[in-house]
């Protein structure tokens, strides 16, 4: 962590404008470890007096397709049209691009993280962009892991299905290994 901490810091001090908001975007498949490097990362920034805020996408999904997709889903009534909806309409981007422009008045950097963040709709908006790739089985791992901690009641079968899926049309649309600053490779 150090050492990417140094990385991000190095070129932040590089990029900064005065006045001017630095935006870093951390991506990566659902339980790649996105929360934990924006949490330990602005923990790092505080700590040396770079006031900062962090934003997690999740925040901003929306509701009624998550719902209606994991409805569907269980109900064995999934379809391309549902997967499609997910894809396009997961992540309500307009309200998280406002909230990050309002923190950006405040907060010498914003951290933005989560899924499908380098699409065209918030791509544009960072300075900075860093892409976790973690092996999905990896992934898989940290999800049921998670379930057992939060009593999440959503079948396991929709990381693969659903989660997994879209992440791999996504890779295959943005390729965010390519356009990231940093590429950080898990297990």
């Amino acid at each position: 962590m150090k050492s990417t901490f140094k990385t991000i810091k190095s070129n932040y001090e590089r990029d900064k404008k005065q006045n001017t908001p630095y935006i870093i975007g951390i991506n990566g498949i659902d339980c790649a470890g996105k929360t934990t490097l924006g949490k330990d990362l602005s923990g790092e920034l505080k700590q040396s007096g770079i006031n900062n805020e962090i934003f997690h996408i999740d925040d901003f999904n929306n509701e009624k397709v998550e719902k209606e997709t994991y409805r569907a889903f269980a109900s064995g009534n999934w379809n391309e049209n549902d997967f499609d909806r997910y894809y396009e309409s997961i992540i309500d981007f307009q309200k998280a691009r406002e909230a990050v422009e309002v923190a950006s008045e405040s907060n010498e950097i914003v951290i933005v993280e989560g899924i499908f963040i380098f699409q065209a709709h918030l791509n544009n908006i960072f300075n900075y962009r860093i892409y976790l790739e973690v092996d999905v089985s990896v992934a898989l791992t940290r999800f049921e892991e998670r379930r057992c901690l939060k009593g999440d009641d959503r079948p396991v079968e929709i990381f693969k299905e659903i989660w997994v899926r879209a992440h791999n049309k996504y890779v295959s649309e943005i390729n965010p290994q390519k356009i990231c600053d940093l590429l950080i490779q898990g297990p």
